[in-house]
Formats: structure tokens, sequence, C-alpha cells
């Protein structure tokens, strides 16, 4: 587990620079204010294909590494699906990735 990317992903949506949940993502997708989407590692087929597809096209970063539980824990709900709509925040979400921490 990543706990230093799951604590910035934390202070993001405490700041409100993170939307969860398969609508809210896919309007932020569409609207271009997704910078980086994370799709929990246990969802449906169906539903990760249609994200992928959706992120490739907007070319949005994507990570695939958080399980349901975790990205839940981290909006309070039970979401599958998060978006980062800050550059900042989503950079130093990917640094933490990057590094394992």
């Amino acid at each position: 587990m990543n706990n230093k990317a799951l604590n910035m992903l934390g202070l993001a949506q405490k700041a409100g620079k993170m939307v969860g949940g398969y609508d809210a993502t896919n309007i932020a997708i569409l609207n271009k204010k997704a910078i980086l989407v994370f799709i929990a590692s246990d969802i449906s087929n169906n539903t990760r294909e249609k994200v992928l597809f959706a992120c490739q096209k907007n070319n949005i970063n994507v990570c695939r590494q958080f399980s349901t539980a975790e990205l839940s824990h981290i909006m309070g709900k039970n979401r599958k699906i998060l978006a980062v709509t800050d550059s900042g925040f989503a950079k130093a979400i990917m640094k933490k990735i990057n590094e394992g921490e």
C-alpha cells in the first residue's frame, strides 16, 4: 500500500480538488478538468474499459493501484473511481506513487 500517496489523495479531497464516482469523474474527464484518474483495481471490466477509453481519448493519466476499500476510505463514501482536478496535487500524488511511498 502506498500510504503517502493515499494521504495526498485525502488532502486533495479535503481541498475540494477531487471528484468521486462514475458520473462526476466522467463529467470531469469530458470537461477536461480531470488531471489524474484513479480506477479501483477490483472494478468491473465494463466500467474499467469505459473509463480507460475516455481517459485515453483525452490524454489523462490513470492509476489502477488502489482497491475500492482504499479509494472509498479517502472519500468517506463507497467510490471506485476518483479524479484529481488540480495539476499540483496530481503531480505530487504521482511522484509519491512512482517513489513507492
